[in-house]
């Protein structure tokens, strides 16, 4: 059964996804503000590691796990932003949001749906990683990219983004796996991008 902590984790990162969906689709979040947010983020972030503040403190003792409190508390937050920010920045409107929608509903019903799986993927390292969560985070994230992006392409970027995720892929052996909130709207956007140009 999944723990509380891990129901609160994912419950948080869809509900940040979708207000980022929501601020941005409706023209509420510009390019500007949102770099602006992220610049203030980064700041409280770094601040926060060295001085813990009330307010972001009350957020990482409510949804972060005990090994990340003490290593990088906020780490997940900072790079979900950054993931989404990096999907606005590199891609048109469409495809970014698209990217995002499946970074926030892929990523938060895999590891839901999973623990109540019992087939390891046959692509992941780590043993937690369950082919039942992978396929129920694929078919969210199709689901609500569909909203933004033609049908197909919905598809084919869930359908490849969650299974890259599944992989570690480093950019140096060692330094750690690229993080997941990164990793996933910079593919499935790549994917969609890619695909209109062969088609």
């Amino acid at each position: 059964m999944i723990s509380r902590l891990e129901l609160k984790r994912n419950l948080f990162h869809m509900v940040l996804g979708v207000a980022f969906l929501l601020l941005l689709h409706f023209d509420i979040l510009g390019f500007e503000i949102f770099t602006v947010l992220l610049f203030i983020g980064a700041i409280t972030y770094i601040v926060n590691l060295s001085m813990p503040l009330p307010v972001i403190g009350w957020f990482i003792n409510a949804f972060e796990r005990e090994e990340d409190k003490r290593k990088t508390p906020g780490k997940g937050a900072m790079l979900l932003v950054s993931g989404a920010y990096l999907a606005f920045l590199i891609y048109p409107k469409d495809i970014a949001l698209a990217s995002i929608a499946i970074l926030t509903f892929g990523d938060s019903v895999a590891p839901l749906v999973g623990h109540l799986g019992r087939i390891r993927h046959p692509l992941a390292r780590d043993t937690k990683k369950l082919l039942e969560g992978n396929i129920a985070g694929m078919l969210a994230g199709f689901i609500a990219a569909m909203t933004f992006v033609k049908p197909l392409e919905a598809f084919i970027a869930s359908f490849i983004a969650m299974t890259v995720e599944t992989i570690e892929i480093r950019i140096h052996p060692k330094l750690d796996k690229v993080n997941d909130n990164i990793l996933i709207p910079l593919v499935a956007g790549a994917v969609i991008w890619g695909m209109r140009l062969a088609f």
